[in-house]
């Protein structure tokens, strides 16, 4: 996902230019608007841009008259100035052929490139799609050298609900470390190719989760790290087959035992990434045909997903007194596992390029003693299928 600075005084300019932008595939949050120098300089030290559109006349701050002195000092102390963060292009942009004149032969030293920008015409339209698929073709060939990777705790049947339904021509088994083993392939969507690999655990649990999330970061260095496969149930609105998008996960074991029984929780929360979850928010309307396309037993009521607190812990949960601690530390806690915590927290602990993380899981049980091979199968399936859909719609803005 490209991030875009707009740096322009001009509020029909900066509609334009933001509309061309979304309409090229980039969201509301990744287009970012400053209307003067100072606004910029705010902007370029709160987040990294892959672009920014600098418009050859800006105010040094609001109110102030634009000039053309004002972009060039921006510009100038961008380069010369460590401490404020470059976007990897810079473009400059303009609708007056005057200022275009007197200042673009600076600009074209100092930027990208000069982009005439009117709003009563769509010729620039054209050049701005072209720079933003540059920009995406850049990004993924510089930064990433896959666009997608899966881990799994089990090989059946989380792994093979990857392998068998997600529509790869898998390569055969490439080795990873001592014991670990992956596959990878080509997902094509639409007309993007997408470079994905899954891999399993050799065993369930928080460490072997995290290990595995490190190697593959630090091997496969994928633009998206996600998780599928199956989880215990303890919110009170959960049903089998329901499934639980971990938008924050830590260990609820961690803390501390104190004298009479008691438990003092030590949470360290670690978060999926936004861009994943803004996508998983838009799949409810595909669940059900992705229940019609699954062949085997599936619950008697219609699967619903759940973006929601995920707690991971090294124990087997099957006990009520249990659930309610876990509801204790986040009363929005829906679900419970062995693995995704590790997998964030790898993640986020990543050099950079960090990967983007989610965990989606299916309820397979209501973390109790009662526990079906059916409902494994459908959650393992029905979560792979969900991730599917998650990351073809991140991949491809």
């Amino acid at each position: 996902m490209l991030s875009v600075l707009l740096v322009d005084d001009d509020p029909r300019k900066q509609s334009v230019v933001k509309a061309a932008l979304l309409s090229l595939g980039l969201l509301e949050g990744d287009v970012v608007i400053a209307g003067d120098a100072a606004a910029a300089r705010r902007a370029l030290n709160s987040r990294h841009f892959d672009v920014m559109l600098l418009d050859v006349l800006i105010p040094v701050r609001s109110g102030a008259v634009p000039n053309g002195e004002s972009s060039i000092d921006l510009l100038r102390q961008m380069l010369e100035d460590e401490n404020i963060p470059q976007p990897v292009h810079i473009v400059a942009i303009t609708a007056d052929e005057e200022a275009l004149r007197s200042h673009g032969e600076e600009f074209r030293s100092l930027t990208t490139q000069v982009l005439r920008v009117d709003p009563a015409s769509d010729v620039w339209k054209s050049s701005l799609r072209l720079l933003v698929e540059h920009c995406r073709s850049s990004s993924r060939r510089n930064d990433y050298d896959f666009d997608v990777v899966i881990q799994t705790a089990l090989r059946d049947p989380e792994y093979n609900a990857v392998v068998n339904y997600w529509p790869v021509d898998w390569s055969a088994d490439v080795r990873l470390a001592k014991g670990l083993f992956f596959r990878q392939g080509i997902l094509r969507y639409r007309d993007q190719d997408m470079k994905v690999a899954c891999c399993h655990a050799t065993t369930m649990g928080l460490v072997a989760a995290a290990d595995l999330a490190g190697k593959l970061i630090a091997r496969l260095r994928p633009r998206i790290l996600a998780m599928s496969g199956v989880c215990g149930g303890v919110g009170g609105d959960l049903s089998i087959g329901d499934l639980v998008v971990a938008e924050k996960a830590w260990d609820w074991q961690s803390g501390k035992y104190v004298s009479g029984g008691g438990f003092e929780s030590a949470v360290d929360q670690k978060d999926a990434s936004p861009e994943l979850l803004a996508q998983a928010r838009r799949i409810d309307s595909e669940l059900a045909s992705i229940d019609a396309s699954w062949g085997g037993v599936r619950p008697g009521t219609p699967a619903r997903i759940h973006i929601a607190p995920m707690v991971s812990g090294s124990s087997v949960v099957a006990d009520q007194a249990v659930h309610d601690l876990l509801r204790s530390q986040h009363r929005k806690t829906a679900a419970v596992d062995m693995e995704a915590f590790g997998v964030y927290f790898a993640a986020q602990m990543a050099d950079i390029p960090a990967p983007k993380v989610l965990c989606i899981k299916g309820v397979s049980d209501l973390a109790d003693v009662d526990k079906a091979d059916w409902a494994r199968d459908y959650c393992s399936y029905m979560s792979a299928m969900v991730l599917q859909r998650v990351v073809e719609n991140e991949l491809r803005c």
